[in-house]
Order: C-alpha cells, then structure tokens, then sequence
C-alpha cells in the first residue's frame, strides 16, 4: 500500500483505493430514449445540486469531500458540459475513456446502456455520479456516517416527481438495503462497464 497511497493529503484518486472507499451513489436512468438530453441532465443537475447541499453538523459535501487538489472529486460528465445541461446534446463524449480540452478521465462506470459511433457515445440509458468522502479520520468518519444517513434519508423525496428519468441511489455503507426495485433494470446497463474498467487497468498496466 506504500507504493499506493490513498492518505487524504495527496491528490484523490479514485482507481488507487484499496477498500471501495466511503461515497454515496446514484444513477439516473432515462424513461425513454437515451439519457443524453437537456431535459434528463437538468433534472441531473438539479440532484446533483441537492446532494451537495445536505447539510449534517454545519458539514456540507464541499466539507467532507475527497479532493484532488483544492477541488472536490469531481463528475467528469458534468465537468464535461461545464455544468450546463445545454451542452450534453452537442458535446462529443468518447468511451470508455474521455480525452478533449475540456475535460479528461475514464467514463466506462459512469455511463450505462451504451451504444457508439466509432468511440463516440451516440446514446446512453444511464448516467452514474459518485460523491467520495474523505476516511482518514476516526472523527470525520463518524460524520461521515451521519451524512451518508442524510443522503438515504433525503435523496428519496429529492428524486420524487422526475419527469425524464428515474433515480436510484445507494452508499458505501449498505447498499444492498438502499437500492430501489428499479435496480435490477439499472444494474445490467453497468455490467460491461466492470469489464471494461479491469480491462483498461490491465492494458494501461503492460504499457
């Protein structure tokens, strides 16, 4: 682990966790056509927008977060579009790995129910967000818990009412329990995403 190290005061860095880390999740899945719409990523955004603002002992996300640099673990599809949902219809997504002046990371976990033109993403049925929290301290994690408990507790009624997609969500700490019955539509989407990432750590590892 020496040669791997995850300790918070170095950039984060999601593929060098050794554990699954502490994160809350959730995916949203288009209830028609492809996820790849304003419409869709406004109701996204707007999630996204919610979860970054449950707030447990005056600790936000922003609080709490994993960083890389001096910024929170970022979404690379959002940091894509610039947090405009405007953009996602036009913006020129490559996979599994993303690669523009814009913006730059592997995208095989974070997209779903893939199909392409060449290596660019023509339609997706799924897009996933994760949100890492820091873990090196005995007491953040304990805030952490409490937040992770917010975000079960909260996300439900947040994710109410959508009109272009349905939500579901789960955390690091038990998320058997917390995925919703659409979940057994949603995992399929992700399975050869899993494939995909072990297969990329391999091809980048005999480089």
């Amino acid at each position: 682990m020496k040669h791997f190290p995850t300790h918070d005061s170095l950039p984060f860095s999601a593929p060098r966790l050794y554990t699954e880390g502490t994160f809350a999740s959730f995916i949203a899945v288009a209830k028609g056509g492809s996820v790849l719409t304003e419409a869709a990523f406004k109701e996204i955004l707007q999630l996204d927008g919610e979860v970054k603002g449950f707030v447990v002992d005056k600790n936000n996300y922003s609080s709490l977060c994993a960083k890389a640099g001096d910024s929170c673990f970022s979404n690379v599809m959002l940091d894509c579009i610039q947090y405009d949902a405007g953009l996602v219809e036009s913006f020129k997504f490559t996979y599994p790995v993303q690669n523009s002046t814009e913006c730059s990371g592997f995208i095989g976990l974070s997209v779903g129910g893939v199909k392409l033109e060449g290596n660019y993403i023509k339609t997706a049925s799924a897009v996933r967000l994760d949100y890492y929290l820091r873990d090196d301290d005995a007491a953040e994690n304990v805030v952490n818990e409490w937040w992770l408990k917010k975000f079960v507790e909260d996300f439900q009624n947040k994710s109410t009412n959508l009109q272009y997609i349905q939500v579901s969500y789960y955390t690091s700490v038990s998320r058997q329990t917390e995925f919703e019955g659409s979940s057994k539509e949603i995992v399929p989407l992700f399975s050869i995403t899993y494939f995909l990432s072990i297969f990329f750590s391999i091809v980048s590892c005999t480089r």
